[in-house]
Parts: structure tokens; C-alpha cells; sequence
């Protein structure tokens, strides 16, 4: 499993031809929806901290009482990862030779 790549939307002159991005941080989001009843689209600016890596995408925001919150979508790369830590990946050793004790 190979780790996600992510690549701008829109051709910028500061980065080469195709060339992956590692971080994209951002204090507010845009967000575009178009309404399942009506068709309408609407389009929202909202005060989310977005932060994504190869890993995943990170939101955090607050309540309407200023409770801090926040929610996480994982890569399948870095679920494999979280996977492999809680022991559910695969039963093999990482080095040849090597047997349990």
C-alpha cells in the first residue's frame, strides 16, 4: 500500500509540473454544497483549521458554546499503519531469519 499523494487543484507558477504537496494548512474552508431537494448551490466560508498530510485530513473547530472539536479521515495508507500497531496486521516477521523467542 503506497502513500497517498496530493496535488493542487489549480496550476500554480511557485511549484513544479505535478508536484506532490506534503502539507496544506489553512485557517478557514470553503465549503460547497449543492441542496439533494432543490438543486441549489450554496458555497460557505467557516472558521475550520484544516490541516492535511499524506495521512489524512484533520478539521478542528469549535461548538456553539466554544468547546473545542475536531474529526480526523485517515488515509487507507495510515489505517494499514494504525492497523499494524493495535496487531492486526500481517503475522509476519519484519526480518528475515528472525524467529520469536
Amino acid at each position: 500500500m503506497g502513500v497517498s499523494k496530493v496535488f493542487p487543484f489549480e496550476r500554480d507558477k511557485r511549484l513544479k509540473a505535478q508536484e506532490p504537496v506534503e502539507l496544506i494548512e489553512a485557517d478557514e474552508i470553503t465549503v460547497e454544497v449543492v441542496d439533494k431537494h432543490t438543486g441549489v448551490k450554496y458555497r460557505r466560508t467557516l472558521p475550520v483549521t484544516y490541516r492535511e498530510t499524506a495521512n489524512g485530513v484533520l478539521l478542528k473547530g469549535e461548538t456553539a458554546t466554544g468547546e473545542p472539536v475536531g474529526i480526523t479521515f485517515f488515509s487507507e495508507s495510515a489505517l494499514a499503519k494504525l492497523g499494524e500497531l493495535f496487531g492486526k496486521g500481517p503475522d509476519v516477521h519484519r526480518c528475515d531469519g528472525h524467529e520469536d523467542i
